[in-house]
């Protein structure tokens, strides 16, 4: 059998559990540490992880609608498509071999600021005690505009919303959001 119309690439992301962990207290949704582990990948406010691999093209072989000229498009056996994933799981192995030997510890790994997302950034921040960080960086963001993206927004009683950057300001404060 051959494939005539495949694509495949692989992305490998990393993410410590007190992300989401602490990104749900301090938007006061802590029950969601109970639900099951596939909510941390990509449910309904979790944080994305930090991405520490990604293939190149496996292969492309669309056939696009407009251009399906049968001579231009690759074929790969299912032996050829095996052989690509194979490759693929090792690297995959690789990688997580690696990256866990230079981060025993979950709880203490922090990846660069270039290699991660301004919610991400704040978690951590957040997480390893320094709050003057975590204010210095909303501040930054603010003075930004669409630096960063909030991925919830509440309205309170008083009218007035408050966005992800708010939430975090607060809990760095010790105050409630509808405060501020």
């Amino acid at each position: 059998m051959e494939h005539l119309n495949c694509y495949g690439e692989a992305t490998l992301y990393v993410k410590p559990l007190y992300i989401d962990d602490l990104w749900w207290d301090v938007f006061e949704m802590s029950s969601n540490k109970k639900e099951p582990m596939s909510l941390r990948g990509k449910g309904a406010f979790a944080l994305n992880g930090v991405r520490i691999m990604e293939t190149p093209d496996l292969f492309d072989i669309r056939a696009e609608e407009s251009e399906y000229e049968l001579e231009k498009i690759q074929k790969y056996s299912d032996e050829d498509i095996e052989k690509i994933w194979d490759d693929v799981f090792q690297q995959i192995e690789d990688e997580v071999k690696r990256f866990l030997k230079e981060n025993p510890d979950p709880d203490s790994y922090f990846p660069d600021e270039e290699n991660c997302h301004g919610y991400y950034t704040l978690i951590t921040y957040l997480h390893a005690g320094d709050k003057q960080k975590v204010l210095d960086k909303i501040a930054e963001f603010r003075a930004t505009p669409g630096r960063i993206r909030s991925p919830m927004k509440r309205s309170f009683d008083d009218g007035k919303t408050r966005d992800g950057l708010d939430f975090i300001e607060a809990w760095c404060n010790k105050k409630k959001v509808q405060d501020l």
